[in-house]
């Protein structure tokens, strides 16, 4: 039987946002703090204080160009593109700490018909060996003991992630029975872990006693996701073929706001193996013909691991399959956005929906509150959703 909880409270309208008000109904074993800003999205909120570096760069500028810019930018800093038109053939890389910024939504205009237009993250494997867990191993804590110290020592910013073998309930697709531990969420080591004691961010989402908890870190040569990249006010304009528009690949507290995607291909935001990132006023329109008869919105994979403790509201998605997909997040926040003008993918008009609460097993503790869209499903490919809180949305 698939495992797909969901707590339905529905409304006919999507009334103003107040998280903290879902604690006063939802039992407590099926509720974590969705505080965005604390627990989920940028820690201490999307910084409104970066200044810019450098002159503005003046429409037609080159690929080389922006680059350039990007790679010197100092940090807390911003490059900013000016009015006008800029075709992108080399995909623009932004490095921690600094963010791309146009002249606004409708007048910095990237076009590409090569290859995606910006991309952020270093993700790599996982590696390194599994530390077992033997205490804090519960829904909420912020400290975990393990059973020996891992070599290297872990250190402050590293990104862990934490499992634990699968749970009866836990549903899987045939093809994919050889997943053991697909209850994972994503961690920053946080100051003051020493040895067998390491702090962590966010609070665990989950934890179940009698399954093997462990952490697993990223190859020795990582030390850190790339960090605070910001995405603001840019419109993204894919040719046909060019997908994804925006890729993130190993991200942490970085956000894209207020922006404006068109004509998107098989993704618009494809994110994968991130931590904390924050996807605000953000518009994505229209279908183009695209290289598997899909059209996706922002889609969360689950790849090798998941994504965690990600916000999204206040987004609208017009003529999509899905609005938002996700694959295996932990304890993100979806809230507010709009679909609409939704169409089936040549392959499924059952999978159709404006959100899709798990493409991967095992997606869970996820807030879904005041959407509007056609529906909610768990489209059962992969795996299932469990302990999803949807929360007076319409559908």
């Amino acid at each position: 039987m698939k495992s797909f909880r969901f707590l339905l409270t529905t409304y006919i309208l999507a009334l103003p946002a107040a998280w903290s008000q879902v604690a006063n109904i939802i039992p407590a074993a099926e509720r974590i703090d969705w505080t965005v800003g604390t627990n989920v999205g940028v820690r201490g909120g999307i910084p409104t204080n970066r200044t810019q570096y450098g002159s503005t760069i003046a429409a037609g500028a080159s690929s080389a160009t922006i680059n350039a810019a990007l790679a010197a930018a100092t940090t807390g800093t911003y490059v900013l593109l000016g009015p006008g038109d800029f075709t992108i053939t080399t995909v623009l890389s932004v490095p921690s700490n600094v963010t791309l910024k146009g002249s606004g939504v409708g007048v910095t205009k990237l076009h590409s018909t090569t290859g995606s237009i910006v991309a952020f993250g270093n993700a790599t494997t996982w590696g390194g060996g599994d530390f077992n867990i033997t205490a804090g191993y519960t829904k909420g804590s912020t400290n975990i003991t393990l059973a020996s110290t891992p070599s290297p020592a872990l250190i402050e910013g590293q990104i862990i992630g934490i499992t634990q073998d699968n749970e009866s309930w836990v549903w899987l697709a045939a093809q994919d029975s050889y997943q053991v531990n697909c209850i994972y969420s994503m961690h920053r080591v946080e100051a003051g872990s020493s040895g067998t004691s390491v702090n962590i961010w966010p609070p665990l989402a989950y934890g179940s006693t009698g399954y093997n908890p462990k952490i697993q870190r990223f190859d020795w040569g990582v030390t850190a996701l790339t960090t605070a990249v910001g995405i603001e006010d840019i419109s993204f304009y894919p040719g046909a073929g060019v997908n994804p528009t925006i890729s993130v690949s190993g991200a942490y507290g970085s956000w894209i706001k207020n922006c404006d995607l068109t004509a998107i291909n098989q993704y618009g935001i494809l994110i994968y193996q991130s931590l904390g990132l924050e996807i605000c006023h953000v518009d994505f329109h229209g279908f183009a013909a695209t290289l598997m008869g899909e059209g996706m919105g922002i889609y969360f994979t689950k790849g090798y691991r998941g994504n965690s403790a990600c916000a999204v509201y206040n987004c609208y998605f017009d003529g999509l399959w899905h609005g938002i997909l996700t694959s295996g997040a932990m304890g993100c926040v979806f809230a507010y956005n709009y679909t609409l003008n939704e169409h089936p993918s040549s392959g499924s008009v059952t999978q159709m929906a404006g959100f899709n609460a798990s493409h991967d097993a095992e997606g869970m503790m996820c807030l879904w509150e005041g959407n509007y869209g056609t529906r909610i499903v768990s489209d059962q490919i992969h795996g299932g959703a469990a302990y999803q809180t949807v929360w007076r949305c319409r559908f």
